[in-house]
C-alpha cells in the first residue's frame, strides 16, 4: 500500500498530466486517503492517515488544539471536527504517531486547470 507521501506525489502527477481518473483503476492504496486527495471539501482541514498510538485518554494533538476540534471515537482514534478544525496545524506537529497531517487542495485546482484547458 502507498504511503500517503507517495499517494499524494502520484496524484499530483496524474493530476497535472491529465491522467488523473487511471490512478483510480491502479493505485494500491488507502481508499480515504485518496478521497480526501481528490474530494478534500468532504474532508476537515487535518486529516488522520491511520490508527492513533497515543497513551492515555487525551493524546498530544487533542491537548495541543486550542479549538477544541479533536475528540475521540470508541477505539480511541482521533476524530477531526470539521466545523471547529481552523487548520493552524498544532495538532500536527503534537501528534507523536505522525498520522495527522493537513488536507491539500492541489489535485482538484490541477485537475480542473487540465480539463478546462487553461
Amino acid at each position: 500500500m502507498h504511503p500517503y507521501p507517495a499517494l499524494y506525489e502520484s496524484a499530483v502527477h496524474a493530476a497535472v498530466g491529465g491522467t488523473i481518473d487511471a490512478l483510480f483503476g491502479q493505485c494500491d492504496c488507502d481508499p480515504y486517503q485518496l478521497d480526501c486527495l481528490l474530494h478534500p471539501r468532504r474532508h476537515p482541514p487535518v486529516v488522520r492517515l491511520g490508527p492513533c498510538g497515543c497513551d492515555g485518554e487525551n493524546g498530544g494533538c487533542q491537548t495541543a488544539c486550542f479549538f477544541g476540534a479533536i475528540s475521540r471515537d470508541s477505539e480511541g482514534n482521533a476524530v477531526v471536527s470539521g466545523k471547529d478544525c481552523v487548520g493552524c496545524g498544532a495538532c500536527i506537529d503534537a501528534c507523536e504517531a505522525e498520522n495527522l497531517t493537513d488536507n491539500k487542495e492541489v489535485v482538484p485546482i490541477f485537475t480542473m486547470i487540465q480539463k478546462e484547458g487553461l
